[in-house]
């Protein structure tokens, strides 16, 4: 029988391959798995590396956030470039090297077609541990992008230590292996015509407007008129049109006719809270209005965001799709200390900024502390009016400010507060001898014990004025100034910083200097007393106090502290209830400027300017001069006013008439000044003082001799008075000190001149202004207002009442007022008054010349001259908000 054997072989041969591709499968499957797992911790590992940059480029930004918020530079804080030399192979090699290159707006290249410079460079390496941050700051404002007055921070983190002077370190990782962030930081301060900042975050609303300010209808009493509040310029005014861009950290309630002209091309008003206008009918249409558009209460169906224009915190969206959605903007403080150095900003650019001396005892001290450093120091602490909380016998400086005669800070008609007093200078003139350019320092003038120190010695001297004047007053680039002591020492010069510190209260006015910027901060209350004008397209100012910004309209005509002292207060005499006493050896001086040239007033041929007092004689008669300006003319005798009254000499007013010119009894009459009736010197280049110098005459005595001449009050009419300036007030309010009607007497009114067809006798000229009735003084804020609270309904209704409005006519001369001072009405007979609009240097710091330059630019090696960070901010050394109003992935 035949056996069948099966194929061994062949099955053998199968199974091997089998085991083959087995193994291969498992191979591959196990290099999978570990390729997995590599990848796995790669992805790990540069996971982490990318956390770890985030981190780093983090840590720049809060860098530059803390050096712009702490630093003494403030927001002129900028990292200095490092400018790596690109044609040195090694330095090349570095690999932060695109970074560090100069910056230049196009790739540079040199004859061997190395790139030198670009756009990508321009910042500085801080190195951390482990990694590195690379940081650029830019300032680059334009007038077409509302966004773009920020402060730009750009932060690179790169992980991995390098040091320049160690090529060992330079390992390239790749352009890739970075994280980029990008964050804007506000400045704030002067960025709106007003910014209300609610440091405490209160739900107290701010009030815009009045409801009414005593204006009725002339032609039926018992109607009262509503006032109409202006910001900003309508598009009719030309290319400087717009001018209203605010900000509120509160709710806002718009009374009166508020009217608001914004530029849609750069300028918003945003409110973080809701926009209320209190009073409206249901189906009423708002008499508030942007760019002559009603603007409605938030809650309204018919609210609108005007195209963008006018925002609220809601968080829809208005009916044509805008988003509302205003956000708080966290303010900025001029008070933040420097951790590293434990002082203020302010404290360091001025107190710690001079020479170290030995005084005449031998004691080492800083000639800061006595004003003499790069920045001007005043230690004037006695100089702040403490407020006090007690029911009984509390102070109060906003009731002080209302309330006129209250206080012994109320001298007659004048509000004179504690605090040195800064008097800004710009003066060209052909006499080298007159012309003038710096600052004037008078320390406080009731204290007896405050005066300067000697610069080299340090000793105490009597000396209450010292100016600091600029060594090269045309040359806007040369910042070196020397004092009163100094003047024949130039290696006495010190570079001025820009800044002047006052631990107490300032009092300013004047023109600022030509082409300088100047930053004027307070640790108490700033009162701007009379214009404050620039120089030239290059000049500008910021004030900054702790506690109130005031404009104290009773010092726009000043009285000097020259002349008698204290005024004697009649409180029974309404019609005169305060007078000064001059005698024979102490004349009576007064100051004043004008804020527009004069001569330009379509009136000035018709009326000319004005003087209106109200004087009286001690006794029988007094005889007096008026010196206008004196000194400055060569010839003593063209000082004198001429009256040229009947039967006296022409330089003699007389007051003799007991009926109307003799105590009890005050003459309310004017002079013209303009046009001059002898040859006095009178400035009309507006911020040029003018003194006015009333002295018992010398010369002349009655029979009973000459008795002395009672003033009681003045003013020079028609008048503008102007401020350029950025105001910031940390922790109180921007306040406009209405003072005393120019005309006192109650039986004085329009209303009892109409019945009569007489005015009270001792109404000498019929340009006297009616008791309840403003002067022509026409004011105008040009620049920007940051306040922590708004002043009250009541309160700004106070001030508005005397300064709000301005007649139509001088009393019942019939003379109209200018016609610039009747731009905007409340009513046919009643002119607007009290302008704010924004001045857009703040918001783009160049000159308004026929080729716009920079106001200032950063001091760090620039070679292109086009770095981002070269720009300044209009002032120096200025706070900024704390927190970035955006921090965000740059993914360019």
């Amino acid at each position: 029988m035949n056996r069948v054997y099966p194929r061994r072989a062949k099955q053998d041969g199968t199974t091997l391959i089998i085991a083959l591709l087995v193994i291969v499968i498992m191979a591959s499957l196990g290099a999978v798995f570990i390729s997995l797992i590599s990848r796995n911790i790669r992805f790990a590992e540069r996971g982490r590396e990318s956390l770890t940059e985030q981190y780093f480029a983090e840590a720049g930004i809060r860098f530059a956030v803390n050096q712009l918020s702490h630093s003494e530079e403030g927001a002129d804080w900028r990292p200095q470039p490092d400018n790596l030399d690109m044609t040195q192979p090694l330095i090349a090699r570095d690999p932060d090297a695109p970074f560090l290159m100069p910056y230049s707006q196009a790739d540079q290249f040199d004859n061997n077609g190395v790139r030198v410079s670009g756009p990508s460079g321009g910042f500085t390496r801080i190195a951390f541990g482990k990694g590195r941050s690379l940081v650029r700051v830019s300032y680059q404002p334009q007038l077409n992008d509302p966004f773009s007055h920020m402060i730009k921070i750009e932060s690179v983190g790169r992980v991995g230590e390098v040091d320049a002077n160690d090529p060992t370190t330079f390992i390239n990782d790749g352009p890739l292996k970075r994280r980029v962030l990008v964050a804007y930081v506000q400045i704030g301060l002067a960025d709106y015509l007003r910014f209300v900042m609610n440091h405490d975050r209160r739900a107290t609303p701010t009030e815009v407007g009045a409801d009414e300010i005593g204006l009725v209808d002339p032609q039926n009493a018992a109607q009262s008129i509503t006032p109409t509040i202006v910001y900003g310029l309508p598009q009719a005014a030309g290319a400087g049109w717009g001018g209203a861009p605010m900000r509120f950290n509160t709710d806002v309630r718009f009374r009166g006719n508020v009217q608001m002209f914004v530029n849609p091309d750069f300028e918003r008003v945003e409110v973080a809270g809701s926009i209320d206008v209190p009073g409206l009918a249901a189906n009423g249409t708002p008499s508030v209005t942007l760019n002559g558009v009603p603007v409605y209460p938030s809650n309204r169906q018919q609210f609108s965001t005007h195209n963008g224009l006018i925002r609220d915190a809601s968080a829809r969206v208005d009916p044509f799709g805008y988003p509302r959605s205003a956000a708080y903007l966290e303010p900025p403080r001029m008070d933040v200390v420097d951790p590293a150095s434990g002082q203020n900003r302010y404290i360091a650019l001025t107190r710690a900024s001079g020479r170290w001396r030995q005084d005449f005892g031998g004691n080492w001290y800083n000639t800061g502390r006595d004003g003499y450093g790069r920045g001007i120091y005043i230690n004037n602490t006695g100089d702040i009016q403490q407020e006090s909380g007690s029911l009984v016998g509390g102070y109060s400086m906003r009731s002080d400010w209302l309330n006129p005669g209250r206080s012994p800070f109320w001298n007659g008609a004048f509000y004179t507060p504690p605090g040195a007093y800064v008097e800004l200078i710009d003066r060209a003139d052909v006499n080298p001898l007159r012309a003038k350019f710096g600052m004037v320092v008078t320390r406080n003038q009731s204290n007896n014990n405050d005066t300067w120190r000697e610069p080299v010695s340090g000793r105490r001297t009597n000396i209450k004025t010292l100016g600091f004047w600029f060594r090269a007053p045309n040359d806007r680039f040369d910042p070196r100034i020397y004092n009163d002591f100094t003047r024949n020492q130039p290696n006495q010069d010190v570079e001025f910083n820009g800044v002047i510190y006052l631990e107490g209260n300032v009092r300013i006015r004047g023109t600022i200097p030509r082409g300088r910027q100047i930053t004027i901060v307070t640790n108490g209350t700033a009162y701007i007393e009379g214009n404050l004008l620039k120089g030239d397209a290059f000049s500008s100012l910021a004030i900054i106090a702790k506690d109130h910004v005031c404009l104290n309209t009773t010092q726009f005509l000043s009285k000097l502290p020259s002349g008698p002292a204290v005024a004697v207060t009649d409180p029974l005499d309404s019609d005169a209830p305060f007078h000064f006493s001059t005698d024979a050896n102490t004349p009576l001086d007064l100051s004043f400027s004008f804020g527009v040239d004069p001569t330009t007033y379509d009136t000035f041929n018709t009326y000319g300017v004005r003087y209106l007092t109200r004087h009286s004689g001690a006794s029988v008669a007094s005889l007096i001069n008026l010196l206008i300006n004196p000194g400055v003319d060569n010839s003593p005798l063209n000082d004198f006013y001429l009256f040229n009254l009947p039967n006296f000499a022409p330089n003699l007013y007389v007051l003799q008439n007991q009926a109307s010119q003799i105590y009890p009894r005050y003459e309310r009459g004017g002079i013209n000044l303009l046009p001059p009736t002898n040859n006095y010197a009178i400035y009309v280049q507006p911020g040029w003082e003018n003194l006015l110098r009333f002295q018992l005459d010398p010369t002349v005595s009655a029979p009973s001799g000459n008795q002395n001449y009672f003033f009681s009050t003045g003013a020079v009419v028609p008048n503008d008075w102007v401020v350029q300036a950025a105001l910031y007030a940390q922790n109180g309010s921007f306040f406009v000190i209405p003072g005393y009607w120019h005309n006192t007497n109650t039986d004085d009114t329009r209303a009892n001149f109409a019945a009569r067809g007489t005015r009270p006798l001792g109404v000498l000229s019929p340009d006297v202004p009616f008791y309840g009735e403003p002067l022509d003084i026409k004011i105008t804020i040009e620049g920007a207002i940051a306040e922590n609270t708004a002043a009250s309904l009541h309160d700004q209704s106070e001030w508005l009442k005397r300064w709000g409005w301005i007649p139509l006519t001088y009393g019942n001369s019939g003379q109209e007022i200018p016609s610039t001072h009747q731009q905007f009405m409340h009513h046919a007979d009643y002119a607007a008054n009290l302008f704010m609009r924004y001045d857009r240097t703040w918001r783009r710091p160049f000159s308004n010349t026929v080729t716009p330059e920079p106001l200032r630019i950063a001091n760090f090696p620039d070679p292109s001259g086009t770095h981002p960070g070269r720009l300044l901010p209009a002032a120096p050394k200025l706070p900024v908000c704390p927190k970035p109003v955006y921090v965000g992935e740059d993914r360019r």
